[in-house]
Order: structure tokens, then sequence, then C-alpha cells
């Protein structure tokens, strides 16, 4: 039976990863953010414009990231499930890689990858403005852990 959604393991990488943050905040590159990372651009999902003085609950950071992943990311990973046919930990690990990437078009090269592939691939994309970042070398390190393994490591 195929894979129709994500388990507690992607939750459990995105928040480690993205931390929470109650109160609205720019990012680094000056886009209006709360809760694990969510903006304007997840609206559809929010219902709200984020900006300046906003503030929610756990509840609803929590929610809002649950939605985000399963009516978002989702869907974009499992558009190549025809061609990859993932398993459980594989839509998890992709699904997390999406949330920090906004695609796995490249990663898959539009299916035209193997599996193996997209998993030894993953660990290359932990660059931004063409530097590499501690955290983002971690992260697809945990992610291509539970991509292989199917088990949520957090590394140092």
């Amino acid at each position: 039976m195929a894979v129709r959604t994500i388990s507690n393991n992607c939750i459990k990488l995105v928040k480690h990863f993205e931390g929470c943050r109650l109160t609205a905040y720019r990012d680094e590159v000056g886009v209006w953010t709360i809760g694990y990372g969510i903006t304007n651009a997840d609206k559809k999902i929010t219902g709200v414009t984020i900006k300046r003085g906003l503030k929610i609950s756990q509840k609803t950071a929590d929610k809002w990231l649950y939605e985000s992943l399963i009516r978002k990311y989702l869907p974009l990973v499992m558009k190549y499930d025809n061609i990859y046919h993932f398993s459980q930990r594989k839509v998890d690990a992709l699904v997390s890689f999406c949330y920090n990437i906004g695609s796995i078009d490249q990663l898959t090269n539009r299916g035209k990858r193997t599996r193996k592939e997209l998993g030894d691939k993953m660990l290359l994309y932990n660059k931004a403005g063409g530097r590499v970042y501690k955290g983002l070398t971690r992260r697809r390190k945990s992610e291509r852990n539970l991509y292989y393994n199917g088990k949520v490591v957090f590394y140092e």
C-alpha cells in the first residue's frame, strides 16, 4: 500500500532543525516568519498575514506546521512516488528536506536519479548563498540517516 502521510519522525526532524518562535520575526533575508518557519507564502494554510506583533500559541504553531507538511510539501514529494515507490522513512526524510529547500525536483533530477542517488546527493544541499552551513550539514546528515535507516538521529 502506498504511503499517503508523514510520520512523527518527519515532524520531530523538522521541529528540531527549524526551532519554534511564537512571535513573528524577520528571518535572515527580511521575510516575516513565525512558528516553525511559516511565512506569508503559507497564507492558504494559516489564513492570516504574518507581520510585526503577531503572536500565536504552541498549539497553533504545531497545527500550522502539520498542515504545511501535509498540504504543501507531501504532495511535492508524492508526485515522484510513481517512479520511486517511497517507503515511509523515505517520505519522512524527503518531506523534511523539501520543507527546508522548497522542492525535491533538483534532488531527483525530475525523476531521473535512482533512490540510492537521492540519498547520496542529499548531503550536497548544505549551502546557502554558496557557503557551507554547519546547521544544514547536520540537517542533511539527519535526513539521510532517516532516509536509509528509518531512525531520527541528530548530529553535532
